[in-house]
């Protein structure tokens, strides 16, 4: 292994574990991941389950402080759209790496098309249109309203899973 690719590696690995990709889930205790219909399977869902968890417990507890199912869908969406940035990162550097192109690859999860609109990756694609749209269209079941909220959204730990 080059001394180049074993620092990327680190780089990534050090990054998604202060993005919550990989690591201890302290919002896990309070949700359910990521839930899907029938148990579907669907991909990235383990990369997901952090921001999966967090918009569980915005669900359950956001109504208490403030925050409407529209801002926890968001910050839903943001959240994925990190994982996959610090995802996609990896899979270009790790492809670039392995090629004798000198070219430098984009830090983002979209890359330009030929005609200079940009394109998104598989990865933001099925954030955007499996996840995120499945919450925003169907999630209003699940939102809890004020006086409906957990007994535990008054714990710290759980606070600390809301949008700030």
């Amino acid at each position: 292994m080059t001394a180049k690719l074993l620092v990327f590696t680190l780089t990534v690995a050090l990054a998604a574990l202060a993005s919550g990709v990989w690591g201890s889930d302290p919002c896990q205790q309070y949700a359910n991941g990521c839930s899907t219909p029938f148990h579907m399977p669907v991909f990235y869902k383990t990369l997901f389950t952090p921001s999966c968890n967090k918009h569980d417990v915005c669900y359950r507890c956001g109504a208490k402080y403030g925050i409407s199912k529209s801002t926890c869908d968001s910050t839903f969406l943001h959240n994925m759209d990190a994982a996959c940035a610090v995802h996609d990162a990896g899979r270009r550097d790790l492809s670039s790496s392995s090629s004798s192109s000198s070219s430098s690859s984009s830090s983002s999860s979209f890359s330009s098309s030929s005609n200079g609109r940009k394109k998104r990756s598989a990865c933001t694609v099925i954030a955007k249109d499996v996840f995120y749209e499945g919450v925003h269209l169907l999630g209003g079941l699940f939102y809890r309203g004020v006086g409906e909220t957990e007994s535990f959204c008054s714990e710290h730990a759980a606070r600390g899973c809301l949008p700030h």
